[in-house]
């Protein structure tokens, strides 16, 4: 069962959707906000992005952990639904779009945000995650200090980075990959 880990929505259970959704399990996820807590400082005044959503679970706990905004994109109509109701469920305030992520950022305004997540299908190419990722740097959606949390499987070969960016930590748990990028 997927959850809340922490915060003001502590233990609340989250919907998945049926199919096309790999939820992040409950381990990598501490082990994930424990690094990000730590990196951040606090919770607060953040501003998340959640690409990928999928359940929406990375933006809700950090929404739950006191985050200012959080942003949610996934291009699937189910996951969109799911989202939006666990949103509702945990009662917090998360702003949801249903989009291809490349398109998302192509449209997106220079709204800079402290923590990017990106846990694409695991089947995705590389090369997409890349330019996800560059993209967040040409639209100006990270800046010095943001972070950037990019899950894959552990058998998937490694990111290349633009120049401004750096790897701040990457940890195997098990058939997950977690790379965290800083600028």
């Amino acid at each position: 069962m997927t959850r809340i880990i922490a915060g003001s929505a502590k233990g609340r259970p989250l919907k998945v959707p049926q199919k096309g959704t790999r939820p992040t399990s409950d381990r990598v996820r501490e082990s994930v906000f424990a690094s990000v807590g730590h990196y951040l400082g606090s919770w607060q005044d953040t501003r998340i992005l959640d690409l990928y959503a999928g359940t929406g679970a990375l933006a809700l706990e950090s929404l739950s952990r006191g985050a200012e905004v959080a942003v949610a994109v996934d291009a699937s109509p189910e996951a969109v639904k799911v989202i939006l109701a666990n949103a509702d469920l945990c009662k917090l305030n998360l702003e949801v779009y249903r989009s291809q992520v490349q398109a998302w950022l192509s449209r997106a305004e220079a709204d800079v945000f402290d923590v990017v997540f990106l846990d694409p299908p695991y089947d995705l190419d590389v090369g997409e995650i890349e330019r996800d990722i560059s993209m967040l740097v040409k639209k100006k959606l990270i800046a010095e200090g943001s972070l950037v949390v990019v899950e894959q499987s552990a058998r998937a070969p490694h990111i290349s980075l633009p120049a401004e960016l750096r790897v701040y930590d990457e940890r195997n748990h098990g058939e997950t990959r977690v790379t965290m990028v800083v600028w």
